[in-house]
């Protein structure tokens, strides 16, 4: 350990660690921030090369494999259980039914 550069000074030991929890959290942050453009760009290129027929058949393929009537659907997409389906509700049911 090298004293002259105060390696051995506790204060010294302290801001360094302060500062390395810093850059991890930074650098966590942005590895989240990069996996969320990533997933927007994941979607604009789906969305460029989406055809809704093939959607639909594939859709009305699942439905009939799960052996769902609408109102199950519904039921199902309804997060909050209000009777209410809300645009964002079905369009997340629509993505967790693996089939957007």
């Amino acid at each position: 350990m090298d004293f002259s550069r105060g390696d051995g000074d506790p204060q010294n030991q302290h801001g360094r660690l302060q500062r390395w929890q810093r850059l991890c959290l930074k650098s966590s942050e942005r590895h989240s921030q990069l996996l969320e453009v990533r997933t927007r760009l994941n979607d604009i290129v789906l969305a460029r090369s989406f055809s809704f027929d093939v959607w639909r058949k594939k859709f009305n393929g699942w439905v009939d494999q799960q052996k769902l009537r609408v109102n199950d659907l519904f039921r199902r997409f309804d997060s909050n259980h209000d009777g209410m389906l809300t645009r964002e509700d079905f369009i997340k049911g629509l993505k967790a039914s693996g089939n957007v």
